[in-house]
């Protein structure tokens, strides 16, 4: 079991620091879905993506520099931004396993990825076979 939360901006400058605060409050209430590892992207207006991962709950981001730089990302330029709980069902607990991830796909573009569930009968992405999860 894993849980995803997002939020989108309807603005050209970015969240508001309330917006910023829900987020962090709904990513704290997603962990009951998945404890393991939390992950979260913000996506800015120009598409570049940051990703920051942290093993256990999302307590573990909030206490960090990671955390600060990430919300004034959101405020000064964010259009998406979700998170990830996880609750590892196959694979180890690592970091490299913990949502989201930034992949290739057959067309050489870059993707950003999250799952929740139990995938049978997949095939793996290219470049995806570092990662021991569905």
């Amino acid at each position: 079991m894993c849980g995803i939360i997002a939020t989108i901006c309807n603005r050209t400058n970015g969240f508001d620091s309330e917006e910023t605060d829900q987020f962090a409050a709904n990513l704290f209430v997603n962990q009951w879905r998945g404890q393991d590892s939390t992950g979260i992207v913000n996506v800015a207006q120009n598409g570049d993506a940051i990703i920051v991962k942290a093993l256990g709950g999302p307590t573990n981001i909030y206490s960090t520099d990671k955390w600060d730089m990430f919300k004034k990302d959101m405020i000064s330029q964010g259009r998406i931004a979700f998170g990830h709980g996880r609750q590892a069902t196959r694979g180890t607990v690592t970091i490299e396993n913990a949502h989201p991830f930034r992949v290739e796909n057959k067309d050489g573009n870059e993707i950003i990825l999250v799952h929740n569930g139990t995938l049978h009968g997949f095939q793996r992405l290219p470049g995806f076979d570092k990662h021991d999860v569905d």
